[in-house]
């Protein structure tokens, strides 16, 4: 019996992992792609972005008070840019060996839908039995806002050819704070503005993101919150009767679905921007499949990733559990979010139960001096709901609270769990104690 074959439009998270996770499970595999294997993810957003923030951290430590002192510091932006491109060539590099090595057929070129099982890149004919569209996004311009000299994407942000002396930044989400983050250390003077009362993004824990506003204060970001912008001027940005002027001005306002003519030409079925599927990812063309950034759900690699693997699991018919997609902002102290808010547990349950221990009473923490932050559990009747962490490392600490969310396991089950010392994970454990018992080190 002949195998089933797939075809893939789109080479970032969501389509790479797709034609690996297929290839592996015994389907013919084409994907098609007509810039960089990796998209925005690897291209121009996760990987260099993180590259250039790890370069960077330095500028945030108070080495004197440690007894190092670096008089007349200075830093090479042509080695910054170096070490960000070597990190993007390498992670795209890598994506082409894996492809290969998976026996994965690659159509290098803009792919085009023909029908519900035909697909066109260049000169050749694709009649697959599944398309998978994986096309990802990019930047978000309003129609309002005219691209100028002055205005900046996060593609510019991360070109990294210039430090501005006044960046002005329009949209306090993940994107935006992270870039803030990076030009406040290489010297410029850096300004806020979302209509939200806060900064992190919709769906932030109110706390959390009070929190992370105060601290990227104190590191010298100015915020404007809460207030509409009225006109972007050339550099000049207008907010009632305030005009605020920046050498550039960074567009963060999300990102948009790459959804070419060619998708309703072919009749798909989109509202606002995405394609509409069902719970197996079938768009309303049986054959046809949308992940990533093209449906609903937040825009992040991961989450693309793990819809791939889902849905390829799903047309090789095995089952996969779901959960929680976690989110990470790589300011400093790092956020990482799992699970419901307070506000949002406070709106779905009447009796919620919470947990705080502060990263001032953790041993890691008091070596380092890395003392801002807090582990924050939400509970329901002693199974974890939502989880925050606003601390060092805590990107790498929250994967586990998606399978303890996901299993309801009882957090008396969790009380055993011995964490190594001196670890910032100790916070963790600190806090499951305080849901049912007394917290040790507070």
């Amino acid at each position: 019996m002949a195998k089933k074959s797939v075809f893939i439009i789109g080479g970032g998270p969501a389509g790479y992992v797709s034609a690996i996770k297929a290839a592996q499970l015994g389907f013919e595999v084409t994907i098609a792609e007509k810039n960089s294997f990796g998209g925005t993810c690897l291209n121009r957003g996760c990987i260099p972005m993180k590259a250039l923030l790890h370069i960077t951290s330095f500028l945030d430590k108070n080495y004197r008070r440690m007894g190092i002192n670096f008089d007349n510091l200075t830093y090479d932006l042509d080695k910054f840019r170096a070490w960000k491109d070597q990190a993007v060539k390498k992670a795209v590099k890598g994506v082409e060996i894996l492809l290969k090595k998976n026996n994965v057929n690659i159509a290098k070129g803009e792919a085009f839908l023909l029908g519900e099982n035909k697909v066109k890149v260049n000169e050749s004919i694709y009649e697959p039995d599944h398309i998978i569209l994986a096309m990802g996004s990019e930047p978000n311009i309003p129609s309002f806002i005219k691209k100028t000299e002055y205005i900046w994407t996060s593609d510019d942000a991360l070109e990294l050819k210039e430090v501005p002396n006044r960046l002005l930044i329009i949209g306090g989400g993940i994107i935006g704070v992270e870039t803030a983050t990076l030009y406040n250390r290489l010297g410029s003077e850096v300004t806020i503005f979302d209509m939200l009362e806060n900064v992190g993004g919709v769906g932030l824990d109110k706390e959390i993101a009070n929190e992370l506003k105060k601290q990227i204060n104190g590191n010298g970001i100015k915020t404007i919150l809460g207030n509409k912008i009225d006109k972007i001027d050339g550099n000049k940005i207008s907010v009632g009767d305030n005009i605020y002027e920046g050498d550039r001005i960074l567009l963060a306002m999300g990102r948009k679905s790459n959804l070419n003519s060619n998708i309703s030409e072919v009749g798909i079925i989109t509202n606002k921007n995405k394609i509409q599927v069902n719970n197996y990812y079938e768009t309303n063309l049986r054959s046809i499949f949308a992940i990533g950034d093209l449906i609903d759900g937040p825009m992040l690699a991961h989450k693309a990733s793990n819809d791939g693997c889902k849905l390829i699991s799903y047309l090789a018919k095995i089952s996969i559990e779901s959960y929680d997609i976690p989110s990470v902002i790589y300011t400093h102290p790092e956020i990482a979010s799992v699970g419901l808010s307070e506000e949002a547990a406070r709106k779905k349950y009447d009796d919620i139960k919470m947990s705080r221990f502060p990263i001032s009473a953790n041993a890691r923490a008091n070596c380092t001096k890395e003392l801002k932050g807090m582990v924050k559990l939400i509970t329901v009747n002693n199974r974890i709901i939502g989880v925050h962490l606003f601390g060092d490392n805590a990107s790498e600490m929250i994967w586990s609270f998606s399978y303890f969310i996901n299993k309801g396991i009882d957090i008396n089950e969790m009380n055993g769990i011995v964490f190594p010392h001196p670890t910032y994970s100790e916070a963790i454990g600190e806090a499951i104690l305080g849901v049912s018992d007394s917290m040790i080190h507070i």
